[in-house]
């Protein structure tokens, strides 16, 4: 619970970056809280209409690199330039970084990397927004461009909001759930050593802990997006991102390398990878 606060609060901050994007005619990279999954960070970047959310969850492999995050990044801004408009507004989330190569992290010039006392690179600190603005704005000054990106991190201000009607409501629920299953007792073992109070098809339920840990680590399974969902998928349509079919398009492709500075067939071999 605290979800659909922390989504209304973050939300109203977004949009009033959009429209400072939109009357500054300038990219707003914002960091959303969520250490592993992207829950947040979809939800947010749904609700405010964000040009493009990036999620952990949508990289298949273990790791993803540095690079490949600022390919989906350029490509957004340059078909959204291909459209017209030269502002937008990234959801990144903050899970990203923890996929990241550290090899990657090693030498970016203009930030610090956060290390403890052994020289190992501290993720938890991290300042993803600032990695990725300063590595994107790098690609475009390569083409004699000076791309304006302004960098920003939603974190303990998600936190600490009242919470609204829906999460009240929610959580009165939840605690009137815990209370009856503690006076009522478990006859099940199953839940006698504890069990988490659910809503499940507008029913209260105990879960068992024990069906909620991890077999290997002990810990509480993290529940990370769904990519095949409806709710991806909805979210995923309204993006602006780089598709496969847009460098299929002849004519596309060819105002998509305009906007590079490059030859059609090298932006398609540039971007084909990561399309």
């Amino acid at each position: 619970f605290g979800y659909e606060t922390a989504r209304h609060v973050g939300t109203g901050i977004v949009l009033n970056l959009r429209e400072d994007s939109r009357t500054t005619n300038r990219w707003y990279f914002i960091v959303a809280m969520g250490r592993h999954a992207g829950h947040l960070a979809l939800g947010i970047g749904k609700a405010s209409a964000s040009t493009i959310t990036i999620i952990p969850e949508e990289f298949k492999q273990p790791t993803v690199s540095l690079s490949e995050v600022c390919d989906v990044l350029e490509g957004a801004i340059l078909k959204r330039r291909v459209g017209g408009r030269p502002d937008g507004v990234a959801i990144i989330a903050e899970g990203i970084g923890s996929k990241f190569n550290k090899r990657d992290l090693r030498n970016i010039s203009g930030v610090e990397i956060p290390r403890d006392e052994y020289g190992n690179i501290r993720l938890s600190e991290l300042p993803l927004a600032r990695i990725l603005r300063v590595e994107v704005e790098r690609r475009f000054a390569e083409r004699g461009e000076a791309m304006g990106i302004v960098d920003l991190t939603l974190g303990y201000e998600l936190r600490s909001a009242a919470p609204i009607p829906f999460d009240i409501d929610y959580t009165r629920t939840l605690g009137h759930g815990a209370v009856r299953f503690l006076l009522a007792g478990s006859a099940d073992e199953n839940t006698a050593q504890g069990a988490m109070i659910c809503v499940v098809d507008s029913q209260l339920k105990a879960v068992p802990f024990e069906d909620m840990r991890d077999a290997r680590t002990g810990k509480t399974t993290i529940r990370m997006v769904d990519t095949d969902s409806l709710y991806y998928e909805v979210a995923r349509r309204y993006m602006i991102r780089l598709e496969a079919a847009d460098l299929e398009d002849d004519e596309m492709l060819k105002r998509l390398a305009a906007e590079a500075s490059m030859q059609p067939d090298a932006f398609k071999r540039r971007f084909a990878i990561k399309s």
